[in-house]
């Protein structure tokens, strides 16, 4: 069997083997390798994109895409990694195409490893029924979450859900902010969950906005150092509901005392009598102060 040190040496293989073991999608051991099965004629579906992560078209000698001649095709396809897309993760290269792509691909699931440099992107959009989890570090990285890395883009938003989209989710992610950037995190989807994300840095901005009239579930949220850090909009509809299902959250805005940040389990509504929010117990309701750079009722 052929070894190969990049996707682009795949492309530009002849022969004359038909099964190629690719050791990096940019360079050796970047977590966008495989082993890879020459289709002799096979062509992509209508509409399509070659390079698509688990097909890669070849180029001849002459360096044209020969799409009528075959394909590459990824032999194992369990664990759809935005690494196949070509994302770097080193924290200076805009990966926005590349986990653009890993989202629009159609899997259920995709996988973002952990990287030291974070994932640099100007926005990201999250399909309906689709779920983005995070995997860990290893060795000194143990634990730690992969981080998304926002830079200014042209929507200046950093992560959104596909607006009407139903069901998805969002795992085991960080999201790092700057200033001018409109959000850190939009739910508008329904049936959305979020499980251990956090999100920080929007200093003048959301850190997650949740259009109330869609149900979403958030477990082990952590939101600092934005302002405000909770906001909700729209209206609710039959069925909608906004539900924090763990013990206890984080939710502090930019430069408040850290004794304003505990969020304990519950279910949060508009309170039409207060401005701000209400936290309401099976048994009990509990108001929170008026503090509109933590909760924003819009």
């Amino acid at each position: 069997m052929t070894t190969l040190c990049s996707i682009a040496a795949l492309r530009n293989y002849t022969g004359p083997d038909e099964i190629v073991r690719v050791l990096g999608y940019h360079s050796l051991h970047d977590g966008g390798g495989g082993t890879f099965v020459w289709r002799l004629k096979c062509r992509l579906p209508a509409g399509a994109a070659a390079d698509n992560g688990i097909l890669f078209a070849s180029a001849n000698i002459t360096g044209t895409i020969a799409r009528d001649k075959g394909l590459w095709e990824r032999l194992d396809q369990e664990g759809l990694s935005v690494k196949w897309f070509g994302a770097r993760g080193d924290g200076r290269t805009d990966d926005t195409l590349s986990l653009q792509a890993a989202l629009d691909s159609g899997a259920p699931r995709i996988y973002l490893p952990y990287t030291s440099g974070g994932y640099r992107t100007t926005g990201i959009v999250l399909p309906g029924g689709t779920s983005l989890i995070g995997l860990p570090g290893h060795g000194k990285h143990a634990g730690r979450k992969p981080v998304f890395k926002i830079a200014p883009g042209k929507d200046h938003y950093a992560i959104k859900t596909t607006e009407y989209g139903v069901f998805g989710s969002l795992e085991n992610v960080a999201i790092e902010g700057i200033p001018g950037i409109a959000f850190g995190l939009s739910v508008s989807a329904g049936n959305f969950r979020t499980v251990d994300v956090s999100v920080y840095g929007f200093t003048d901005a959301p850190g997650l906005v949740i259009d109330r009239g869609g149900r979403s579930v958030h477990s082990r949220l952590q939101i600092y150092g934005c302002t405000p850090g909770l906001q909700f909009t729209g209206e609710s509809s039959p069925g909608s509901a906004v539900i924090f299902n763990s013990l206890q959250h984080t939710i502090r805005a930019y430069g408040t005392s850290p004794s304003l940040s505990a969020v304990r389990k519950g279910l949060w509504q508009p309170s039409p009598s207060y401005p701000g929010s209400q936290k309401t117990y099976p048994r009990r309701t509990a108001r929170y102060a008026a503090d509109k750079t933590i909760f924003k009722d819009g």
